[in-house]
């Protein structure tokens, strides 16, 4: 058996491949220390460079951070419920509270990332790339931008909040990047004879993120609320369900024992000796 047929038959390489859900949490785990790295890199800068770029760099590693934070919390979530060996009712209560954090998360980060608009628009401010590497850097975001949007769509087929959660956060991230490379594109490839105004492009793509972000995140939160209330409506329901039929045993047990006394009278009855008639 060759090295590359051992790998695909392996249990842990069988299952990313075929569990979407699996390869969501993994998957989740390798953007979270990446995103942590570039969150980790624009703090670094922020706070060595003494000049207003340092309100640009500090700006995204906050809006990463933040990220971060939800994926974070959702994994741990995740892994709190696989060691508790929760039922099914909990984990979908589980699975909706992760939903609704997460949203209720990006709806205060499309506003923060009006800030990173203004810095981009008024400011000029971007991120630089030496040489070449704005083409890889470039590529990279398509491709997150690609996958991601891909994994949501698949995602959103799912009755599974929590990888709902994870793959939302993820086009979130997406987004951003785009807007980030292009500002940093125009700034390297426009020059001041060109007809078009990068400012306006810019603007332009990042009201687009902003308000698909703040949508994305209030869809949450809507989705999220009416989950809960369904899990709690449906326990109620359940609860009441159960009193009803323990209320009805009670009385049908009742019912039995009054019968079955009857019918014991009854059997006693002949037993019984006859009162002497008087003549």
């Amino acid at each position: 058996m060759g090295p590359i047929k051992r790998i695909k038959e392996n249990r842990m390489i069988t299952k990313y491949r075929k569990d979407f859900e699996f390869r969501t949490l993994v998957n989740t785990l390798v953007s979270s220390a990446v995103t942590l790295l570039i969150a980790g890199y624009h703090f670094v800068i922020a706070l060595f460079v003494a000049s207003y770029a340092s309100i640009w760099h500090g700006t995204l590693a906050g809006y990463y951070f933040a990220l971060d934070l939800a994926r974070v919390f959702v994994l741990s979530s995740h892994g709190v419920g696989l060691h508790r060996r929760e039922d099914a009712e909990q984990t979908a209560l589980r699975n909706a509270k992760n939903f609704l954090f997460c949203g209720a998360l990006l709806v205060p980060l499309a506003f923060a990332f009006s800030g990173v608009l203004v810095l981009i628009v008024v400011r000029g401010f971007h991120t630089n790339y030496m040489g070449h590497l704005i083409f890889a850097a470039a590529l990279y975001a398509v491709l997150k931008v690609t996958f991601a949007i891909k994994n949501m769509v698949k995602a959103g087929r799912r009755e599974n909040l929590t990888v709902r959660a994870l793959r939302y956060v993820n086009i979130a991230d997406a987004l951003v990047s785009i807007v980030s490379l292009q500002a940093a594109m125009l700034a390297a490839f426009s020059t001041a004879s060109d007809a078009f105004d990068p400012n306006l492009f810019n603007t332009v793509t990042g009201g687009i993120v902003g308000v698909l972000i703040l949508a994305l995140g209030t869809y949450m939160i809507l989705r999220g609320y009416r989950g809960l209330h369904d899990l709690k409506s449906e326990s109620g329901e359940e609860a009441g369900q159960e009193a009803a039929d323990k209320a009805q045993r009670e009385i049908a047990d009742k019912a039995h024992l009054e019968i079955v006394d009857k019918a014991q009278l009854e059997a006693d009855e002949p037993s019984r000796p006859h009162a002497p008639s008087a003549e």
